[in-house]
């Protein structure tokens, strides 16, 4: 339970001693403090950090809101906050996403102004864990540095302890991604076509990257010309990088068919002509 007599008497305080032109620090009643167990990120995806947060609080000053930033062109895409809390209420606060930071409080932040105490705290565990989902640039490189700012209560203080803490982020190799292509392939047009659709199987990926897209050109389905079509395939991580290629051979040939014996040609008469000597040569057997 916090003492709101005792805030308000070292509120007014602190107000006759700026008023005699004294100087008064603020007293550390918060502090917090930020670690992962990661170390790396992977630009180009979504990278999902979980954050273990430590805080020590006086009697009187509670921390009121929490909020993690990270660098410009980072987007937040998801956030899961701590569970339970005390002093607001045994809940983490309404959360609000505001491209790269995201906070906790008790109503609804703003994505601009002051970040301000609202009067009610809400976290009282001494440690907490978060976890943050954030989509990482592909052209984003070098150090990633994440803030957790927080601020009191304000029952103490009018303006709220502040305190802020960082942990930073190695760019990691990123991901692997490899892509195999079918046996090359085989069909057969209809006689005198110039070529035949073909279809033939998908690519398959293998790697560390998720959620990869392959594309074929030609792709599945295509025409295909008579004679033997290169058919090149490449596979492409979120975010554009890495990629991966394989190619293999689409062939079509033409389906044969029997040809007519020309009328009057010398081969046609010919065979008939032995055609019917096998006949009478059977036949005088016979009689014979």
């Amino acid at each position: 339970m916090k003492k709101k007599f005792a805030g308000s008497l070292l509120s007014g305080l602190g107000l006759m001693l700026a008023l005699s032109g004294s100087v008064w620090a603020a007293p550390d009643l918060i502090t917090v403090t930020l670690s992962s167990p990661q170390t790396e990120y992977i630009p180009g995806q979504d990278n999902t950090f979980t954050f273990d947060v430590g805080m020590t609080y006086s009697g009187a000053e509670y921390v009121d809101r929490y909020q993690f930033v990270f660098p410009a062109g980072v987007t937040i895409v998801s956030a899961t906050p701590a569970s339970g809390g005390g002093g607001c209420g045994s809940n983490a606060g309404v959360q609000t996403i505001c491209g790269s930071t995201v906070s906790w409080g008790k109503t609804t932040a703003t994505c601009s102004g002051a970040f301000t105490p609202s009067g009610c705290g809400v976290y009282t565990a001494a440690n907490s864990s978060f976890t943050v989902t954030a989509g990482v640039p592909a052209g984003f490189t070098g150090p990633m540095a994440v803030t957790l700012n927080s601020v009191g209560d304000g029952f103490t203080l009018p303006a709220g302890t502040e305190d802020s803490d960082a942990v930073t982020f190695a760019q990691g190799g990123g991901c692997t991604l490899t892509v195999a292509c079918p046996s090359d392939q085989t069909a057969s047009a209809p006689a005198g076509a110039s070529g035949t659709v073909v279809n033939f199987p998908s690519p398959t990926t293998g790697g560390t990257c998720p959620g990869p897209t392959v594309a074929c050109a030609p792709a599945s389905g295509s025409n295909f010309n008579v004679g033997t079509t290169p058919v090149t395939c490449t596979a492409t991580a979120v975010g554009g990088t890495p990629t991966a290629v394989c190619n293999f051979n689409v062939t079509v040939g033409n389906l044969a068919t029997h040809q007519p014996v020309p009328a009057g040609s010398t081969f046609g008469l010919a065979a008939l002509s032995l055609l019917l000597l096998g006949a009478a040569f059977v036949t005088l057997r016979r009689i014979g």
